[in-house]
């Protein structure tokens, strides 16, 4: 009995020997060195998941497939700019041949479509950098971007227009400096001490307004104007203040000067005057403001009147925005703006009787205008 149980222990202990053999896993992760391609690591098995890490993490003899949990995402990119289709994508461990790692292109067969692309011009519309909207507007559909056309709300203004245009249509055609010294040329017609040589540039239609206390429309053509400058030296003054600078928006011209009158005992007038160009560098509009609280256009903190809220006639008027600057007073253009705004129709009436409203103005103020307008009350 006693043999038998020997035996008996030495037929189990080799039995459990064998198969110990039979199932040996050195890196305890379930499966043996046969099914195991790597029985030292115990994250590479049959069962594993696979990785883009250049292993054959699940033993199948094949590495980094596109069924890799971290396998990227690539965009079919036809025309090889760096972004691909969104609604065309594959995953790969590697980049494919013609895809990006990157989507959004909305028009895959125009490499200067992408969502990096710039837009710089305002003119063109199409959409290059994909994120549905572009630099062009064109609100009032006349065919002209919003960026070159003065009035995008008006499809009968736009670059190139006559009668509808308005001042700040134009753009300079001459340097600052000129529009700066041209703006003081038209003082020294009012300075007694300045020998004249030759007139500023005045448009054969320039037209002058004076807001009160002054006397509105002044002169209405080259003719009124250098007539009544020359009135003016009847009453000696000089301009020695003058800060004039130059712009690259209507009015280019804009002057603080100082008026001293011989008749008011050498007082000074302060005055804030702007002048309108045309494409020819002439004087086509004149305006001036007594540069005194309650009279000036602009606020305390818009010296320049560079506020899109300064009222000015010279801004209003259809006409001064065309090339020549001439102002139509029988056009329909200055007619229809004239019916919503009174102060346009009040300039019609008086360039269309210029002399007899400025006699009428001129004979009816006395030393008041001057007291109230310059500060002297």
């Amino acid at each position: 009995m006693m043999l038998w149980s020997i035996l008996l222990v030495s037929c189990i202990s080799e039995k459990i020997i064998d198969t110990a053999q039979f199932i040996t896993d050195s890196d305890g992760d379930g499966f043996s060195i046969e099914e195991d391609c790597n029985d030292n690591n115990p994250s590479i098995h049959p069962q594993a998941s696979e990785y883009c890490d250049l292993i054959d993490n699940n033993c199948d003899g094949r590495i980094d497939e596109d069924e890799s949990v971290d396998a990227y995402t690539w965009f079919y990119d036809e025309d090889g700019d760096g972004y691909g289709i969104e609604e065309q994508s594959t995953l790969s461990c590697t980049n494919p041949y013609k895809h990006s790692a990157y989507a959004g292109d909305c028009k895959d067969d125009n490499p200067a479509y992408h969502p990096a692309a710039p837009e710089r011009d305002c003119t063109d519309p199409n959409d290059y950098n994909c994120d549905g909207y572009v630099e062009f507007k064109d609100e009032d559909e006349d065919g002209y971007a919003a960026c070159i056309d003065c009035e995008d709300d008006n499809p009968k203004v736009f670059p190139g227009a006559t009668e509808e245009a308005k001042s700040q249509c134009l753009t300079p055609t001459r340097t600052a400096d000129y529009y700066a010294a041209q703006s003081s040329a038209y003082f020294d017609t009012m300075d007694y001490r300045v020998d004249m040589e030759e007139w500023p540039p005045y448009s054969d239609l320039v037209a002058r307004w004076e807001w009160p206390p002054w006397l509105l429309l002044t002169a209405f053509s080259r003719e009124n104007i250098e007539f009544t400058d020359t009135l003016l030296k009847l009453y000696p003054s000089i301009v020695t203040d003058r800060d004039c600078r130059g712009f690259d928006t209507q009015p280019f011209g804009r002057c603080y000067v100082t008026f001293y009158y011989d008749s008011h005992n050498g007082l000074g007038c302060p005055i804030y005057e702007e002048f309108t160009f045309n494409d020819q560098g002439e004087i086509t509009f004149i305006e001036a403001w007594s540069d005194l609280d309650g009279f000036r256009p602009q606020t305390l903190d818009d010296p320049w009147a560079e506020s899109e809220n300064v009222y000015r006639l010279s801004t209003l008027i259809p006409g001064l925005g065309n090339e020549t600057g001439r102002v139509d007073l029988e056009g329909e253009a200055l007619l229809i703006a004239s019916q919503n705004n009174n102060d346009i129709n009040d300039f019609i009436y008086r360039a269309e009787n210029w002399y007899s409203t400025w006699f009428t103005e001129y004979m009816a103020s006395d030393d008041s205008m001057w007291s109230v307008g310059c500060g002297w009350e």
